[in-house]
């Protein structure tokens, strides 16, 4: 009975969001981080799952970090 009622608030909720035009996930914040060590950020030119853009985007929130460009197939 708890999980029926859980998937039915869950459903409720996310129903209302989409209906509203609502993103769960939009956020807003300040991207900018600045780390304690550098960062070098590797990107993979052939990830199925992870694009290279991805990589990008992090390094680009990581303030002084590098990003280096794998050209090869499989995860970095």
């Amino acid at each position: 009975m708890g999980l029926a009622r859980s998937w039915e608030q869950a459903t409720a909720f996310l129903s209302n969001h989409l209906r509203n035009g609502r993103s769960l996930l939009k956020n807003n914040g300040n991207f900018k981080v600045e780390t304690k060590n550098p960062m070098m950020v590797i990107g993979n030119t052939w990830d199925a799952h992870t694009p290279l853009i991805s990589a990008h985007n992090v390094s680009s929130g990581l303030e002084g970090s590098v990003m280096r460009q794998v050209d090869g197939w499989g995860a970095s």
